[in-house]
């Protein structure tokens, strides 16, 4: 597993708009995101925001995914269309959840690599609906500040498609040609910066994401410092 993030409540990583200007406005591909993490608290008051790629100033943002009395949920473009599946687990989990553009249908979440039925709300994304560019990336926070993870995070990745059930199978296992790639992170400060007893909020400053043809990997500059915000 690698370096650990914790989150105490009042902590998330800031990897600012590089991503959501690489993958810009009118966006008509799909997107899945694979999350390592451990919860706390599964119905925590509020809401436990896992990933968020929005303006985080108070507003859904296009893609939300955050734990809520006793689910993970999905919400995409400002929570016009809501997915939701029962989560009630506090061991590490290995999420994956799919947006497959154009497919509802399509558009899941797997827990550990199994597929898990859950329930839909509002109206699903038509083509090129998703406008990212000039959007943050943040991890272990969605919405705004106040909806912050209390637990783990040791891995985050983003592919630029919807992978087969198969597919998932190799990103669970770590199979090639994809290779479970979040767990080599390392967080370059000092430890006590994303402690338990941490009250104050940190931010990774120079968190950079790097993209390839079919995936966008976060990754942590060599160097990195935090800074509260």
């Amino acid at each position: 597993r690698g370096m650990v993030y914790r989150f105490d409540g009042n902590d998330y990583i800031d990897c600012g708009t590089t991503l959501g200007t690489s993958i810009g406005d009118n966006y008509t591909g799909s997107l899945s995101f694979v999350i390592d993490f451990k919860a706390e608290d599964t119905a925590p008051s509020g809401g436990d925001g896992l990933l968020y790629i929005g303006d985080f100033a108070a507003s859904q943002g296009e893609v939300g995914i955050s734990i809520f009395n006793n689910e993970i949920v999905l919400k995409l473009n400002n929570a016009a269309w809501n997915l939701a599946v029962p989560f009630t687990s506090t061991s590490w989990t290995r999420l994956v959840v799919i947006y497959s553009a154009g497919s509802e249908a399509n558009s899941i979440i797997y827990i550990n690599g199994v597929e898990v039925a859950g329930t839909t709300t509002g109206t699903f994304p038509s083509s090129a609906a998703m406008d990212f560019a000039g959007l943050k990336t943040i991890i272990g926070a969605t919405y705004s500040s106040n909806y912050t993870l209390t637990g783990e995070i040791s891995g985050v990745s983003i592919l630029n498609f919807a992978p087969t059930a198969a597919e998932v199978k190799d990103l669970i296992s770590g199979n090639t040609p994809f290779k479970w790639i979040g767990g080599s992170q390392t967080l370059i400060v000092p430890s006590d910066d994303c402690a338990d007893d941490d009250t104050a909020n940190w931010t990774d400053v120079n968190c950079a994401l790097s993209h390839a043809a079919s995936e966008y990997t976060m990754t942590v500059t060599t160097g990195a410092t935090a800074a509260s915000t």
